[in-house]
């Protein structure tokens, strides 16, 4: 559940009319049940500006008129520039077309200016304040999602990492049982053969080595003639 208001409700209004201006900044504070700050903008430039910087607001009212360009221009430019905070567009005229434009450039309510009353008006914004914080909550609930995966995949990688060097360990050492088995079975094979010899020959074990000792010199010399 969502408190749709802050303690303090920061507004940008733009509107090149300073009588409008004036109206509308009137009936905003009479229709709020918060605190309220508004950034009045006169110009397209301006407001343009203030909704890019978005410095802690989180509501633009925007006029339909202005001194250069349209609400929807001005709307579309904003979003494109990164703004999110919802927007109203205020209007003079009732359409079709400009409802469907507005839409499309990303304004988040239309409301015509002769019907404009604090009922209305409240229950507009609280529910666009209301949706903003919940899609704001989602997008830092994914964003931190993407941190504990990332961060996750990283342990991952590194136990992974590790299981790796340790199975090829394993295998050297494997390896290295293997040779050294090898030596052994090759030395038990020697010593056995030696005691046969011994016992067919009845030579000593002494001299059954030494004429393995003899053979060998023996092949050595051979090899270097």
């Amino acid at each position: 559940m969502f408190d749709a208001y802050p303690d303090l409700l920061r507004i940008v209004m733009i509107e090149d009319s300073e009588s409008d201006y004036l109206i509308a900044s009137a009936l905003l504070h009479k229709a709020l049940p918060c605190p309220i700050e508004i950034l009045w903008c006169n110009t397209f430039e301006s407001g343009l500006e203030a909704l890019v910087a978005q410095k802690q607001h989180l509501l633009g009212l925007v006029d339909y008129f202005l001194d250069t360009g349209n609400g929807v221009e001005l709307v579309q430019q904003a979003r494109q520039q990164g703004c999110q905070i919802p927007l109203i567009l205020l209007t003079a005229r009732e359409d079709y077309k400009t409802d469907l434009d507005a839409m499309k450039a990303g304004v988040d309510e239309y409301i015509v200016k002769s019907r404009l009353e604090p009922t209305t008006l409240e229950r507009v914004i609280r529910y666009l304040l209301k949706d903003f914080g919940q899609r704001q909550h989602i997008l830092q609930l994914n964003q931190e999602l993407e941190v504990r995966v990332e961060s996750r995949t990283s342990e991952l990688i590194s136990t992974n990492y590790a299981l790796q060097e340790s199975e090829r360990r394993l295998e050297l050492l494997k390896a290295v049982a293997s040779i050294a088995n090898s030596a052994l079975d090759a030395e038990a094979v020697f010593v056995e053969t030696m005691h046969s010899i011994s016992q067919y020959t009845g030579w000593p074990l002494g001299h059954t080595a030494m004429v393995e000792s003899t053979a060998e010199r023996t092949r050595l010399v051979a090899s270097d003639l």
